[in-house]
C-alpha cells in the first residue's frame, strides 16, 4: 500500500542539496549519507549538528542549502530507501 501512495506523491523538485550532491563524486556522496546514518539515525544527534559537521568537513558555509529543506530531503530519502 505504502508503494503504491509512494507512486502517486507529485515528483519532487530536486532541491540544491540533492543537486549538489549529483554533482560531487561518489566519495563524497558515500560520505554524506555515512555521516547521517551514524550520527542523525543510529546515534539520534540533531540534524542541524550533524548536517553543519558536515558542511564545516566540506568547507561550505552552514546556511549554503538552508536548513529546513535539506532535512526534508534528508528524511524522505532515508524513508524511500529503507534507513
Amino acid at each position: 500500500m505504502d508503494e503504491i501512495l509512494r507512486d502517486a506523491e507529485p515528483p519532487a523538485r530536486k532541491g540544491r542539496l540533492e543537486s549538489w550532491l549529483d554533482g560531487q563524486d561518489k566519495k563524497v556522496q558515500a560520505l554524506f549519507w555515512d555521516v547521517i546514518r551514524r550520527g542523525y539515525v543510529e546515534r539520534g544527534y540533531p540534524f542541524t549538528r550533524v548536517f553543519a559537521s558536515f558542511l564545516r568537513a566540506v568547507d561550505l558555509p552552514e546556511d549554503h542549502f538552508g536548513r529546513q529543506h535539506p532535512k526534508a530531503y534528508v528524511d524522505r530519502k532515508l524513508r524511500d530507501d529503507g534507513g
